[in-house]
């Protein structure tokens, strides 16, 4: 198999290149990308990413961030304050209360004659469970709110060259595959990388 055939085959399973739905890619078969990528040389795996050395432009970036989606690793977001509301009320505390409320119910009021029927301790029962759920929903929601506040908080940036703007810093989420990234000492690595040329590595 020649070296133009080799490219080909890799170029049309990239997402971009294909057009192909990236939500139907396996893991497995990204870190097989990953690991022929990494073996070729310059000329064939800028060629193959669809780059070079003076970077991407915008509209391609554009493009392959429509196509590929943002350079992010998913965090899973909080489940909505009704079903935090519903799993306040799903556990064992609670549920031995609700388990006395029903015998309560049944001895006290079902099992008795109209004149000797007594609400107070389904009453009673029924205010500690509300409580201990809102508390502990309250609790829950106002934690989940925070740590979302924080992560929306938290910018980390990288260092590319594009086509068109040269050097910036940019969003670690707005890198593509084919972006040309500059590292320096003490940079965290925003994305898988090809290392094109290094110095005192």
């Amino acid at each position: 198999m020649t070296k133009k055939n080799i490219k080909e085959k890799i170029a049309s399973r990239l997402p971009f290149g294909s057009g192909s739905n990236p939500q139907n890619e396996t893991e497995k078969e990204n870190s097989s990308k990953l690991n022929v990528v990494a073996g070729m040389g310059k000329s064939v795996y800028m060629s193959t990413l669809k780059s070079r050395e003076s970077g991407l432009s915008t509209d391609e970036v554009a493009y392959r961030l429509e196509q590929i989606g943002p350079n992010e690793i998913t965090h899973e977001k909080a489940p909505p304050w009704y079903v935090q509301l519903f799993s306040s009320f799903i556990n064992p505390f609670i549920i031995v209360l609700i388990i006395l409320m029903i015998i309560s119910l049944i001895t006290d009021v079902f099992l008795q004659t109209p004149a000797e029927r007594d609400f107070k301790t389904i009453i009673v029962l029924a205010i500690m469970i509300l409580t201990s759920s809102l508390m502990s929903f309250s609790q829950e929601y106002r934690s989940n709110v925070a740590a979302e506040n924080l992560k929306s908080m938290v910018k980390t940036t990288a260092t590319v060259i594009r086509d068109d703007i040269g050097k910036g810093e940019i969003d670690i989420k707005n890198i593509v595959a084919g972006d040309i990234i500059l590292l320096s000492a003490g940079d965290m690595m925003p994305a898988d990388v090809r290392v094109m040329q290094s110095k005192d590595l």
